[in-house]
C-alpha cells in the first residue's frame, strides 16, 4: 500500500490538545487554548498578592484583572511593597521590645533595626526596578468597530494560437485591517500606568489592545514576520495621539494594519474566474462574446467567496475591426496606441456589471461587442478583468478579537467582512475560434450523429433513492464538479405499494476554459413490501452533455465526456444492483433455483460478465466509428477489464 503526504495549510488549534474551539490566548506567548487547558487560574492568596495588572481599572472592566496563562508562563508578581511593609513591622517589633540588660543589649537592637532597615529599602529599589523592566505592555480595552480582511490575487490567462490554455496565479497578498475606538477610559489607564512604574512622559509606553485570531485553515507570511494566526495588536503609545490628548474629546480612533501574503504565492494554479472568448454565430463574424466565468468551490474542496460583481473589464481590440456598433450591456468605448507595439487599439471599458440577469445563473456572464468589419482569425485581443468576490482566497474563514490579558472579546457591532479582489489579465488568440456550433449528445435533431448512442438508461432491479444518487454524485465529483441536485417530493403511483421518484443532477467540466455541461435525470418506480420497506424496483436514467465547439476537435471532446459518464452511470448503478442483491434477504421456503453457469461463479455474475463484454463491444465500435479518442477508449476499456478481473 503506497502513500504520500498532502501539504494542508494550518488551523488554529489548542496548543495541548489540537481542538479548533478556542476559549483563551496566553498574554505572553499568544499560545490558544481550549476551555479545559485554559490554564489554572491563580489561588485565592496568589490572586490577592498578584499586582500585574492591579490599579489600572480593570476589575471593572468585561476582561477583568485576571490574566491567562499557559502552563509554562503560569507566574504571580507581588507588589515590592509588601516585602517593605513586613520589614517596616519587623522593625517596629524590635524597637518597641526592650533591651536585654548590659551594655550590648541596648546597642544591639538599633543596630539590627538599621542593618534590616537598609536591607529592606535595597531590596525594594531591587524588586522595583526587576517590575519596571519587565512590565507588561499597557492594556488598552477599546471599542471594536470594523475588522476587514481584503485580499488581492493576481492572475494571467493565455490563450495561444494552438489553443492551448494557460492560467496561473501570479501574486495572492492581503491585509488585515482594525478599527477601533479608545475612550477617556484608556487615558485615565495610561497615567495610572505610569504612576504605578514611575514612568515619565518621555518614556515610551508599549499599548496593547488584544490579539487578532485568524479561523479556518490559512498559510500567510506576514510582512516583517514568520507565520502565524494570532497577532498581538500592539503600538506605542505615542503612535496613539489620543492618549496623550489633553483636550475634550470623549473618544478618539485607533488602526492597526498587518499586512500579508500567502505562503503557497508562486504556485501555478486555475484562478477563480477567467473568460472564454467566442464569435456569435448569428453576427457573421462581426460579433464578439466573452464568457465570464468563475468558480465558487466543489464537494472535495468548499468555498465561502461567492462572486458579488464585476468590478472592471476593460478588452483592447484591433483598429482594423471598425468602428463598434454595439456593446451589451453598455460600456465606455476609447481608442489609443500599445506603448509596445506602436499599434492603434480600441479599448472597451465595463464597469460594476451586473450579476443579477438571468444569464448569470449559470456562473457565466455574457459580454458582447459587435464590430463594422468581419472579426478577423489570426487577431489576439487583451485587456483586464477585476470581480469582486465575497470571502477569502486564503481560506480565512473570520477573524475572533481576544482582550490583552487574554479573554475573548465579543464583536456585536464589529462581524468581520472579508472580501477578494481577483484581477486577471489575459491575452487571448482567436485562431481556433469559428463560428461556434451547440453540440448536444444525444443529437435528437440528427439521429444519425449519435445512432449508437441511448438518451435514456434501465437498470431493471435497482430502486431510485437516495443512495443511489449519492453514490453517483461521489462517482461524478473525482473528475466532474455536480453544481445542481434538485429532488422532487416521492408521488403514489396507480399500483398499490408503488411510489415514483425524481432527481436533477447539473454540472459541468472544462476543457481548458471552454465549459462542457451534462445534464442528468434519475427516475423510477420503487416497490414497497407489507412491512414499507422498499423491495424492488426500476430506476431509469437519461443523460445529455452539451457544449460549444468550433472544430472537430472540441467536438469530439464534448461526445468523450458523455462517453465517460454513461460509462460511470452503468457503472456504478450496476453495482448498486449486484449490493441490492448480495444482501436482499432469501425466504426459507424458497427453492434454490437452478441454473446452469458455464462460465462459473453466480448467475448474477455470468450476466454482469455478459454486460461488461457487451460494454467493450460497443466502445471498440465507437473507436472505430470515430465517435471518441483513442485515449477515452483505452481510459474506458482499463476500467472494464478491471471489473472483469474482480468478477
Amino acid at each position: 500500500m503506497s502513500s504520500h503526504v498532502v501539504k494542508h495549510a494550518p488551523r488554529v488549534r489548542c496548543y495541548v490538545c489540537g481542538l479548533p474551539d478556542i476559549a483563551a490566548v496566553c498574554h505572553h506567548c499568544e499560545r490558544p487554548m481550549c476551555s479545559n487547558h485554559r490554564g489554572e487560574p491563580p489561588s485565592h492568596i496568589d490572586g490577592l498578592l498578584s499586582s500585574e495588572f492591579s490599579g489600572l481599572g480593570l476589575r471593572e472592566m468585561p476582561c477583568g484583572e485576571e490574566a491567562v496563562h499557559c502552563a509554562d508562563c503560569r507566574h504571580v508578581v507581588r507588589s515590592p511593597k509588601l516585602l517593605l511593609l513586613a520589614a517596616l513591622l519587623l522593625i517596629t517589633l524590635i524597637v518597641l521590645v526592650p533591651p536585654g540588660r548590659g551594655r550590648l543589649g541596648s546597642v544591639g537592637a538599633p543596630v539590627a533595626a538599621i542593618l534590616l532597615a537598609g536591607v529592606a529599602v535595597f531590596d525594594y529599589r531591587r524588586r522595583t526596578t526587576i517590575v519596571r523592566q519587565g512590565r507588561p505592555a499597557l492594556p488598552l480595552v477599546p471599542r471594536f468597530n470594523s475588522v476587514r480582511i481584503r485580499e488581492t490575487v493576481r492572475s494571467k490567462l493565455i490563450l495561444g494560437p494552438d489553443g492551448a490554455c494557460r492560467a496561473s496565479i501570479q501574486s495572492a497578498e492581503g491585509a488585515l485591517s482594525i478599527q477601533a475606538s479608545l475612550s477617556k477610559l484608556d487615558q485615565t489607564r495610561l497615567e495610572r500606568y505610569r504612576r504605578k512604574y514611575r514612568l515619565t512622559a518621555e518614556d515610551d509606553i508599549e499599548a496593547h489592545a488584544g490579539f487578532a485570531v485568524l479561523r479556518g485553515c490559512v498559510g500567510l507570511e506576514f510582512v516583517g514576520g514568520s507565520p502565524r494566526s494570532v497577532l498581538p495588536l500592539t503600538s506605542q503609545a505615542s503612535a496613539q495621539p489620543f492618549l496623550l490628548a489633553q483636550d475634550d474629546r470623549q473618544s478618539g480612533e485607533w488602526h492597526s494594519t498587518h499586512s500579508y501574503r500567502l505562503s503557497r504565492n508562486g504556485q501555478s494554479g486555475r484562478p477563480p474566474v477567467w473568460i472564454v472568448p467566442s464569435l456569435i454565430q448569428e453576427a457573421g463574424q462581426r460579433g464578439l462574446d466573452l464568457d465570464v466565468t468563475w468558480s465558487e468551490g466543489s464537494e472535495s474542496e468548499p468555498a465561502e467567496r461567492k462572486i458579488e460583481k464585476i468590478v472592471r473589464l476593460d478588452l483592447r481590440v484591433p483598429v482594423t475591426w471598425g468602428e463598434i456598433k454595439e456593446v451589451k450591456p453598455d460600456a465606455v468605448l476609447d481608442q489609443g496606441v500599445d506603448d509596445i507595439t506602436g499599434d492603434g487599439f480600441r479599448a472597451i471599458t465595463w464597469r460594476k456589471v451586473s450579476l443579477e440577469d438571468e444569464r448569470s445563473q449559470g456562473r457565466r456572464r455574457t459580454l458582447s461587442v459587435f464590430f463594422e468589419n468581419p472579426v478577423p482569425s489570426n487577431d489576439t485581443i487583451r485587456g483586464r478583468l477585476e470581480a469582486r468576490f465575497g470571502g477569502c482566497f486564503s481560506g480565512v474563514e473570520g477573524v475572533e478579537i481576544y482582550y490583552p490579558l487574554g479573554t475573548t472579546c465579543r464583536l456585536d457591532e464589529a462581524k468581520p467582512e472579508l472580501s477578494t479582489l481577483v484581477i486577471v489579465d489575459f491575452e487571448l488568440s482567436l485562431a481556433n475560434l469559428r463560428h461556434q456550433q451547440v453540440r448536444i449528445v444525444p443529437d435528437r435533431h440528427s439521429p444519425e450523429k449519435d445512432q449508437d448512442r441511448k438518451s435514456t438508461f434501465t437498470f431493471p432491479g435497482v430502486p431510485p433513492g437516495h443512495e443511489t444518487v449519492m453514490s453517483l454524485i461521489h462517482a461524478m465529483s473525482e473528475a466532474f464538479y455536480v453544481k445542481r441536485l434538485i429532488e422532487n417530493p416521492p408521488r403514489p403511483t396507480d399500483e398499490a405499494h408503488t411510489v415514483s421518484r425524481y432527481w436533477d443532477l447539473g454540472g459541468r467540466c472544462y476543457s481548458g476554459v471552454y465549459p462542457i455541461d451534462f445534464h442528468l435525470i434519475l427516475t423510477g418506480i420503487v416497490v414497497y413490501d407489507r412491512t414499507e420497506r422498499p423491495s424492488g424496483g426500476t430506476t431509469e436514467v437519461t443523460l445529455t452533455v452539451q457544449g460549444a465547439y468550433a472544430n472537430r476537435e472540441m467536438e469530439e471532446e464534448i461526445e468523450n465526456v458523455w462517453e465517460r459518464l454513461s460509462h460511470l452511470v452503468h457503472e456504478t448503478i450496476s453495482n448498486m444492483g449486484e449490493m441490492a442483491a448480495s444482501s436482499a434477504p432469501r425466504s426459507e421456503d424458497a427453492e434454490e433455483p437452478r441454473t446452469s453457469n458455464t462460465g462459473g461463479g453466480t448467475p448474477g455474475q455470468a450476466e454482469r460478465n455478459a454486460g461488461l463484454r457487451k460494454r467493450q463491444d460497443e466502445l471498440l465500435g465507437a473507436l472505430l466509428a470515430g465517435r471518441i479518442s483513442e485515449p477515452t477508449f483505452l481510459r474506458l476499456k482499463d476500467e472494464i477489464d478491471r471489473e472483469l478481473e474482480r468478477l
